[in-house]
This record gives C-alpha cells, sequence and structure tokens, in this order.
C-alpha cells in the first residue's frame, strides 16, 4: 500500500520526462531569439555607423563648399577692388613731360 507521501512524489514526478523536452524547447527558443536579436543589433551597428558617416561627410562636403564659395567671392571683390585702384592711381598720378 502507498503512504500519502509516495502518492504525491508518484504524482509530482509523472510528467517529469514531457517537462524536461518542454524546458530544453524553450531553452532552444530563447537561443534563437537572442541570435536573432543579436544580428538585428549586429545590424543596426552598421547603419548607425553608415549613416553617421553620410551625415559627416555630406556636413564637411557643404562645409567646403560653403568656404570655396566664400573664398571665391572675397577674390573677385578683392580683384575688383585692385582694378579700380589701379585705374585711379593711373587717373590721378601726374604725366611724365
Amino acid at each position: 500500500m502507498d503512504t500519502n507521501f509516495e502518492k504525491y512524489i508518484d504524482a509530482r514526478f509523472d510528467n517529469i520526462q514531457e517537462r524536461f523536452t518542454y524546458i530544453k524547447e524553450n531553452i532552444k527558443e530563447t537561443r534563437g531569439e537572442i541570435k536573432e536579436l543579436t544580428n538585428n543589433i549586429e545590424k543596426f551597428k552598421y547603419w548607425f555607423i553608415g549613416t553617421t558617416l553620410t551625415i559627416v561627410i555630406s556636413l564637411g562636403g557643404l562645409f567646403f563648399a560653403v568656404v570655396g564659395y566664400h573664398a571665391a567671392v572675397m577674390q573677385s571683390q578683392m580683384q575688383v577692388f585692385s582694378d579700380y585702384v589701379k585705374s585711379e592711381v593711373q587717373r590721378v598720378a601726374p604725366k611724365a613731360p
């Protein structure tokens, strides 16, 4: 005759193999999800690095374009002023006999 404790133990461990199988399957699923998330993180990391580099290079190009344009405008204004000064000096300078 079984005691209450033996009945409890039998009922408690009746489906233990099924529970182990269920836990193993859940572990496999969790590992798969972790791998998938790791891959997504790697993809996001590369996307973020690429996007950041693209923005930095674009801003650098924009900066050099603006600076280059400003330098060209300043150069043309200086050339116009230089031509004006030359013409005024020739007009005002006394002519040799």
